[in-house]
């Protein structure tokens, strides 16, 4: 419980001690010679080895702010000069204007709370009409904002989570840290949010983040997983898919998505396709082709690319569907049949595509039969 301090009053505290005693030394009417009579208390304190440091501080109804650590007293210290010097660099609070100087009496009066469990930081506050709530108004708005999105992120029943990009930090963890830190740099606490409050939050929305998916699942899924598990809760989507450890967080990201726009994932929804195959059939499918004319983990993801353009181009891509054609020869057969050639000319899985390219630019300048043979001769005594 803090002790309430009041104006008007210098007080005495031990900040190290020898014994186990109370902090508390001495208090007396704040004046040069109240300020004398607590320091001569405190000294003799100190000279018997009851206390090794000690401070003396106080507020006056003029808004002034007195204040001194002693830790190194000699015999030639002088009381009285001590508590002149004090009285004449007491701090004017309500003409200090510079914010600087402000936040380092701030920070001074909260190093006093916290040592001496007294209250003078809410003195001041009432004092200077809320002064601190104004010059930190910033941070209690992004306090009290976070506290409200950590509760909107879980769902009623506690489990499933809303998407974590609602949150100013993007994860539970970074935003509970966030939080304790605001708390803890505020000098006047909030009413309507606590420590304790805050401690609670954590317990639930760690443990249901982290703990509780785990043993839902009854297997280990990464952080990645299973925030894709946790966004598909939360859309209503049928999660039970891909909800298994052996889809990464960006194959499950791909069914995700495909169940979000009602595709039949079903085609794709498959542990032996990458994510980058996957995405591909899902393209297709999001784009009215027939990917069971691609849907082949045979094919990589660029094979299925060329392929997946030449049906949305509506082109006849059995001149290319060939496993034995790498995606830059299906390139070059795709842009012969765009451009209007002859593509059975090159389209032979012994041409690299390099050769390819420059039989189909021959038809497009539409050079005579025998020098594209000369070409196509060329590269096949090459490859020999």
């Amino acid at each position: 419980m803090k002790k309430m301090i009041k104006l008007d009053k210098i007080y005495a505290y031990a900040t190290e001690q020898s014994a186990n005693k109370d902090m508390f030394i001495a208090q007396d009417k704040l004046s040069i010679d109240g300020i004398e009579n607590v320091y001569k208390i405190s000294e003799r304190r100190f000279e018997n080895s009851e206390i090794s440091k000690f401070c003396i501080f106080g507020i006056d109804s003029d808004k002034r702010f007195y204040y001194k650590i002693c830790e190194d007293i000699s015999l030639d210290n002088n009381p009285r000069h001590i508590a002149i010097n004090m009285d004449y660099e007491a701090q004017d609070l309500q003409q200090m204007q510079n914010e600087k100087s402000v936040e380092k009496n701030l920070k001074i009066m909260k190093h006093i709370d916290e040592l001496c469990e007294v209250n003078i930081l809410e003195n001041f506050n009432l004092l200077n009409d809320k002064k601190i709530e104004n010059l930190q108004s910033s941070e209690y708005m992004l306090l009290n904002r976070m506290m409200h999105e950590c509760k909107s992120y879980l769902d009623i029943d506690g489990i499933y989570y809303k998407d974590e990009n609602n949150l100013y930090c993007t994860t539970p963890r970074r935003q509970i840290n966030l939080m304790n830190e605001l708390y803890d740099n505020l000098y006047i606490k909030p009413e309507n949010i606590t420590k304790e409050d805050i401690k609670a939050l954590e317990n639930k929305i760690i443990k249901v983040n982290i703990d509780d998916l785990d043993k839902y699942y009854e297997y280990e899924l990464d952080d990645d997983q299973k925030m894709e598990i946790r966004i598909g809760c939360n859309k209503g989507l049928d999660i039970g898919v891909y909800a298994q450890p052996k889809f990464n967080s960006e194959k499950m990201y791909e069914i995700r998505k495909g169940l979000e726009k009602g595709l039949d994932i079903t085609t794709y929804a498959n542990s032996n396709f990458n994510n980058k195959q996957m995405h591909q059939i899902r393209k297709g499918l999001e784009n009215g082709v027939d990917v069971t004319e691609y849907a082949d983990e045979k094919f990589d993801y660029k094979q299925m690319y060329v392929i997946r353009i030449g049906l949305e181009s509506n082109f006849d891509i059995s001149i290319y569907k060939n496993f034995e054609f790498n995606h830059d020869q299906m390139y070059q057969i795709f842009y012969g049949i765009q451009n209007g050639v002859d593509v059975s000319a090159y389209a032979v899985t012994e041409y690299s595509w390099e050769k390819m390219s420059e039989i189909r630019q021959a038809l497009e300048n539409d050079y005579n039969d025998k020098s594209i043979d000369s070409i196509a001769e060329n590269d096949w005594e090459m490859e020999i």
